[in-house]
């Protein structure tokens, strides 16, 4: 199974640069998008891969956040909220099952825009403590969780290292949040030492051509499947929104009928 995570940064804007054309010569099996920033009248949903299995949820604002599955598999038990999560307005979450396999689509606040908005962040993550305890044993969490793990994971982590999704506060969070649920960093598996791969970067300072980024887009696994995973890597071409493609393959292949197109 091959499986897509990527932040579009508007789904219409995003059309227009060819997502359509790539995602047809991708061939991959489940694709988990995040900031749509868009409703279901405003664009069409069958632009993208009409013949597979979709669902989106949408923020009540405008233009704002929203998350997207589209999948080969039926999609099983979804869910657009939960209660252990709150900003259900926002259109940041996606729970579904294929075959025995947990789908999590997540699409955390940044929390750079304010303090306040940071400390939702924080409280946000709190909530994603609690939600972990209803994790099954095969589960895949996929999405822009706007964190850099790790030093390794962002360039210039000592000028940002006090800014959201930097934070030691935030980095901590996510190590603990891992090793407490049993989950796995699927780039790390297969890249433990990798550095300068990264999903994200500023718009600002010619950062993508200089490759200044963030790895704050992830595809995270039970430990039951990790010995699965067969490839890891970042597509930066093309370059479609602010943020890159992350992909893995994955040797999990559900007892379901598949899309043959």
């Amino acid at each position: 199974m091959r499986v897509l995570t990527l932040n579009v940064n508007g789904i219409r804007s995003a059309l227009k640069k060819g997502l359509a054309q790539w995602l047809e010569t991708l061939n991959a099996d489940l694709i988990l998008l995040q900031e749509i920033r868009a409703s279901s009248d405003s664009w069409n949903e069958l632009s993208l891969l009409p013949a597979y299995h979709r669902i989106f949820n949408y923020a009540v604002q405008p233009g704002y956040s929203g998350v997207g599955i589209l999948s080969r598999y039926p999609l099983q038990e979804v869910l657009l909220a939960h209660p252990c999560l709150s900003l259900h307005n926002e259109g940041r979450f996606i729970q579904a099952r294929i075959g025995r396999m947990q789908i999590i689509n997540l699409y955390c606040p940044s929390g750079s825009s304010s303090p306040e908005r940071q400390l939702v962040k924080l409280q946000y993550l709190k909530e994603l403590n609690e939600f972990g305890k209803t994790l099954s044993e095969h589960v895949l969490i996929a999405g822009d969780m706007n964190i850099a793990h790790t030093i390794d994971d962002i360039k210039n982590w000592k000028q940002n290292f006090y800014a959201p999704g930097c934070t030691p506060e935030e980095r901590t969070w996510f190590t603990d949040f891992l090793k407490t649920y049993q989950l796995v960093d699927t780039f790390r598996v297969l890249h433990p030492e990798a550095k300068d791969v990264y999903t994200w970067w500023s718009n600002r300072g010619q950062a993508f051509a200089k490759n200044v980024g963030w790895r704050i887009d992830y595809q995270l696994t039970s430990q039951a499947l990790a010995p699965l995973i067969k490839k890891a890597w970042v597509e930066r071409d093309p370059k479609l929104s602010d943020h890159a493609g992350y992909l893995i393959d994955i040797d999990y292949q559900p007892d379901l009928p598949a899309l043959t197109c």
